[in-house]
């Protein structure tokens, strides 16, 4: 009898945790327990979770964003590491394989999936035994593969909205950090109406404010942002919850999207889309994306399929802002994207993850 446990607490894994639930189920797998979040706290007592795990096959295990969201991914390492389950760890974003906090199991580690052959190099530094077996696998990012098939046109997103064509959208999707959020949003405005008084103004900016679905401020107020809408200056700036629609839709009608940490899924999303995108970083964002991705600078950036600024000046962005607003500043970057942001097959991510994951499990 085979048995999968599946361990995710943010919202990327656990979408990921999804889909390859299903697959195990079509593969024929006896028993799959999945303890999923969806960016939201796992109910289950950890004592529970540790117990299921110490009778399973085979472990996949997140890697959440901080050490609190991943306590049930560690206790379920924990009790894996300790009986020799095999286990390891699938890597959703940008240097996600080398949260600090998962060090303890890297050593003991089965496998671990990640996006590229570049994270692949770098983590295979840091997971000895998942080297040796030669499951440092990059597989990518189901979701990221779901990018390149939108739900709607870029048409459909303007009338819903109510947004001519030849207005300028620049889209800008929120973070979990109300600070780090509103810094950004307020630059982007600052950097717009910057860019009127220096008479770029053929046509009119219209921002859209998209919040992250876990912004817990937005949660308990939605009015929170409305002196960003009212104190805009030049500039239409409007807040767009998710009933009345979702991010991933609104960024397929943008013309540009500015995100606000180092490896934003909005802004991946905007590249699989073709659609520039700018990484804006504060001081702030900076240390903040060191502690989250181990990085200060932007991985979708050093690829050439985004770019960023990292001073924290509205004046810098608004330089980036209007040179990736015209065909031939953009054209370096649309590019790029064309040549990185390919999917050959969909579905290949997890289909991969499955056969990895399968062989382990078979070979108890």
């Amino acid at each position: 009898m085979s048995r999968a446990v599946l361990v995710a607490r943010d919202r990327a894994s656990s979408q990921a945790g999804e889909l390859l639930h299903k697959e195990f189920r079509s593969l024929g797998f006896d028993e799959v327990f999945a303890y999923l979040g969806n960016g939201n706290p796992i109910w289950t007592p950890l004592r529970d979770i540790r117990y299921v795990v110490e009778d399973a096959d085979v472990l996949w295990l997140g890697m959440s964003s901080s050490p609190e969201l991943s306590e049930p991914e560690l206790a379920a390492a924990e009790a894996a590491f300790r009986i020799g389950v095999p286990y390891g760890f699938y890597s959703d974003t940008f240097g996600c394989y080398a949260r600090p906090w998962f060090a303890p199991y890297r050593d003991k580690a089965s496998f671990v999936f990640v996006l590229n052959d570049e994270e692949k190099t770098a983590a295979e530094q840091l997971f000895p035994r998942a080297t040796a077996l030669g499951n440092v696998v990059a597989t990518g990012n189901p979701n990221w593969e779901e990018f390149a098939f939108p739900r709607v046109t870029r048409q459909q997103v303007r009338e819903k909205l109510g947004i001519p064509e030849n207005d300028y959208l620049i889209v800008c999707p929120g973070t979990k950090s109300v600070p780090i959020g509103s810094f950004v949003w307020i630059a982007v405005i600052n950097a717009l109406n910057e860019l009127v008084s220096a008479g770029f103004t053929d046509r009119l900016y219209r921002v859209i404010l998209a919040p992250h679905p876990d912004d817990a401020t937005v949660q308990k107020e939605m009015n929170v942002y409305a002196d960003l809408e009212k104190y805009s200056g030049a500039v239409s700036v409007r807040f767009v919850s998710r009933s009345v629609m979702v991010t991933q839709d609104i960024i397929t009608g943008a013309d540009i999207v500015v995100t606000q940490i180092v490896a934003s899924t909005e802004g991946m999303r905007a590249a699989y889309l073709g659609i520039p995108t700018v990484c804006f970083l504060s001081v702030v964002g900076i240390e903040w994306s060191v502690e989250t991705h181990g990085t200060r600078f932007s991985p979708p950036a050093q690829m050439g399929i985004a770019d960023a600024v990292y001073t924290g000046d509205s004046g810098a962005l608004a330089q980036v802002i209007q040179r990736l607003l015209t065909p031939e500043g953009s054209a370096a970057m649309r590019a790029v994207q064309r040549a990185k942001c390919v999917v050959h097959e969909r579905g290949y991510a997890i289909k991969e993850m499955a056969r990895v994951l399968t062989e382990i499990a078979r070979s108890r």
